[in-house]
């Protein structure tokens, strides 16, 4: 019981503030946390997948696993591999397609949240969903072939390259990102201390491996 109420197996009491203060992680000194908006959103994605149910209560909700037993029989694992290299960090894609080879609108729509909410937590930044500019950017990359993983890309290379750069890291947001020049930011790669030191430093490395080219040339 928690406070008078029965919780069954599978299930637990959580506010949105306990979520919160649960997946924060720290950058250095400094504690990040996931936005309300952000948290809102994931559990609104996995009631729509029949992955839980929430019931709200006067100390938070009460969230409950939907088909707990069977996800936790040992039986049920004995027969499934998984390998330690594979990684979970990206937004699973299910792209739908209709028979002019285009995604489909709805699918559409859940693209555009899952692209807006990737940005924001890489960014920690709080972008909306349903911003009619960010959707007709999104909407015409996705038109000219681009695919959902290409935007992941995109943001992973600039966020690594910009995030840590003051003049930059106000051109972390869509109309940069997913405008004319989206195609350039998609094949950059960005160097392998990119993000880990001072925005001089690397162009004090940048400065040097130029010099090395063209004492080498």
């Amino acid at each position: 019981k928690h406070n008078g109420i029965i919780i069954k197996r599978g299930q637990c009491i959580r506010s949105y503030k306990d979520i919160i203060d649960g997946l924060s992680w720290k950058v250095g000194w400094r504690v990040e946390r996931y936005t309300k908006w952000q948290c809102e959103y994931a559990m609104k994605y996995l009631r729509k997948r029949a992955m839980i149910s929430t019931q709200k209560t006067t100390r938070g909700m009460i969230i409950t696993i939907l088909n707990y037993d069977k996800y936790q029989t040992p039986k049920n694992y004995e027969s499934h591999k998984e390998s330690p290299m594979e990684s979970h960090s990206l937004p699973q894609t299910t792209d739908t397609i209709n028979k002019n080879g285009r995604i489909k609108r709805k699918e559409k729509k859940e693209i555009y949240c899952r692209v807006v909410a990737y940005l924001n937590q890489k960014t920690r930044k709080n972008f909306k969903t349903d911003s009619k500019n960010t959707i007709a950017f999104i909407n015409a990359r996705l038109n000219e072939g681009f695919t959902e993983k290409d935007f992941y890309t995109v943001i992973n290379n600039k966020t690594s390259e910009w995030l840590t750069d003051p003049k930059m890291i106000k051109f972390l947001r869509p109309q940069t990102l997913f405008g004319s020049k989206f195609e350039s930011y998609l094949q950059d790669i960005p160097h392998p201390l990119q993000g880990k030191v001072s925005s001089k430093t690397m162009k004090n490395i940048e400065t040097l491996e130029n010099w090395r080219k063209k004492s080498a040339g």
